[in-house]
Formats: structure tokens, C-alpha cells, sequence
């Protein structure tokens, strides 16, 4: 179990270093800054509605994944992914990024 923690905390810091990210990290320490001021209070009932955000987005995905799946959708992990044209016009915006 230690050996999965471990390698879970370096994929994280691996994945906090990719291009993608960084520029999100200015916009973590401004407002890491911008509550420097406040109460502990404050900060921990802001960390909280941050966590309880997350939390509720993703349980509504779930929910709305399990009714489209309840209500007969053939709906599966990565189903997009089987259709041609999808994977077309995925792999052509890929191809942008990469040549931009």
C-alpha cells in the first residue's frame, strides 16, 4: 500500500508539471496571496466549498451517467471513442495543437 501512495504522489507532481498546468499555478498562489489577510476560519470554510464543488460536479456526472445508462443508453467508458468520426476530428484538433 505504501508502494501505491507513493507512486500516486509522483504521478501528481508529475501531472502538476505538465505545460497544461502551469499556467493554472499563478492563478493558485494569487489567490493563496489574496487570502494571506484572512481569518483561518475563512480560509478553511473556502477550502471546503472549494472540496464540496468538486465533490457535487462530479457526483452529477455519475448521476447523469447512471440515468442515461439505467434509462438503456449503451453508455460505456470512452464510448466516443468507437465512433470514426469522432476520432477523425479528435486526432485533426490533436494535429493542430501540436503544429501551432
Amino acid at each position: 500500500m505504501l508502494t501505491v501512495f507513493g507512486l500516486s504522489f509522483l504521478a501528481g507532481l508529475l501531472l502538476n508539471v505538465m505545460p497544461c498546468v502551469l499556467p493554472v499555478i499563478g492563478l493558485k498562489i494569487m489567490g493563496f496571496v489574496h487570502q494571506a489577510g484572512a481569518t483561518r476560519l475563512r480560509v478553511f470554510q473556502l477550502g471546503l466549498a472549494f472540496c464540496a464543488g468538486i465533490f457535487v460536479f462530479f457526483m452529477g456526472i455519475a448521476a447523469l451517467a447512471t440515468g442515461l445508462r439505467a434509462a438503456g443508453s449503451e453508455l460505456n467508458w470512452a464510448f466516443q471513442f468507437q465512433n470514426p468520426w469522432f476520432v477523425g476530428i479528435m486526432a485533426g484538433v490533436l494535429l493542430g495543437f501540436g503544429l501551432s
